[in-house]
Parts: C-alpha cells; sequence; structure tokens
C-alpha cells in the first residue's frame, strides 16, 4: 500500500476506515468483556480493556480473570483433595497410604499463551498474548524480563493485544471477535471442568 499506487484520497480512505474499525474494535472488545464479567461474576477476574489512550494502533485485553478463574478452582480441588483424606483419616483411624481414599486430581494447568495459538489455528493472526514468565529469555547475552511485553513488570499481566490494519472491514473485525468469543467459552468451560 502505497501513495503511488492507490493516489492519496484512497490512502487518506483507508487509513480514515482504520480509525473508525479501531473505535469499533474497542466498543466490540468491552462488550465481549462486560459478558464474560457478568458470567463469571466478582471473584472470578475481572476481563477488561486496558486503558492505554496514547496508542491508536491496538487495542490491549486483560487475560487475568482466566488465571483468577483457574487458581480458584485449583484452591477447590486442593480443598477437596485436603477434606477427603481428613475423612480416610478419620474413617480408617490412621493416614496410612493403604487406607487412604484417593481424592480427586486438581485441574489440569490451562496455559493462558496458547490462547494466541488457537486463536491462529482459527486464522486469526496479528494477536499477541503477553503473560509474566517465570525466568527471563536470553537472546543474543542480553536478558529480558516478560518478553514481549512493553516493560518488565506491568501490573496487567498477562494480557491479549488485537490492531485493525490498513484495508480491515468490520465484517473482519465482527469475526475475529466471533472467534475471540467462542475461543473464550472454550477456555473458561475447560477451567471449569478441572
Amino acid at each position: 500500500i502505497t501513495l503511488l499506487s492507490m493516489g492519496e484520497l484512497r490512502l487518506r480512505a483507508l487509513l480514515a476506515e482504520r480509525e473508525r474499525l479501531f473505535v469499533v474494535l474497542g466498543a466490540r472488545l468491552e462488550e465481549l468483556c462486560g459478558k464474560y464479567e457478568h458470567q463469571l461474576g466478582q471473584g472470578q477476574g475481572r476481563m477488561s480493556l486496558i486503558a492505554a489512550p496514547d496508542n491508536h494502533i491496538s487495542v490491549a485485553v486483560s487475560l487475568r480473570h482466566l488465571v483468577d478463574l483457574q487458581q480458584f478452582k485449583e484452591a477447590l480441588g486442593e480443598a477437596a483433595k485436603a477434606e477427603a483424606e481428613a475423612g480416610a483419616e478419620a474413617a480408617h483411624g490412621s493416614s496410612s497410604a493403604l487406607g487412604a481414599v484417593s481424592a480427586p486430581l486438581p485441574p489440569p494447568r490451562f496455559d493462558v499463551n496458547s490462547i494466541g495459538a488457537m486463536l491462529f489455528h482459527n486464522c486469526i493472526s496479528g494477536t499477541r498474548v503477553i503473560y509474566s514468565a517465570s525466568k527471563p529469555t536470553t537472546i543474543n547475552g542480553h536478558c529480558f524480563t516478560n518478553w514481549g511485553s512493553h516493560c518488565d513488570s506491568y501490573p496487567e499481566m498477562p494480557y491479549m493485544t488485537a490492531a485493525v490494519g490498513i484495508g480491515m472491514t468490520e465484517q473482519e473485525v465482527d469475526q475475529f471477535i466471533a472467534a475471540y468469543d467462542k475461543l473464550l467459552r472454550k477456555c473458561v468451560k475447560k477451567i471449569s471442568k478441572g
């Protein structure tokens, strides 16, 4: 896309449409955040847009609600396991391995980083999922904490960014929102099932 290939008016029209669709993307993601905040309820994390008033290219969405939901489910699993062990000890009068009743295992860890791959698998490219890494990434002798993020200790980790590119249509924004909604439903269901 160059000024020479399409002329100033066409290029300006594409830029104006990208700016309009940026607002549409933000509004649709805000609606989606409200939907999941309502479904998960308070105390289960919060899905929200991350304010970045000077960024007119990409929109960031906190994925903290998925981590909080997972930690809540794991805590329930640990409580159920402790309760089952206490019940087994009381029933058998000992804590021997032979007499213990096996408690349910905690749910498998859900990898929030997989959201980007899942979107790509559904023909959605260009999103970035940033999750606080437990260990720094070293590239050519330079150490990076939270590789891919704009700073080392951003408080809204994890998060996902999405952008509207020049030439995108409103239909493509809607397709992204539908695919992201479907993916979030799967994630919440997987985490909730444990």
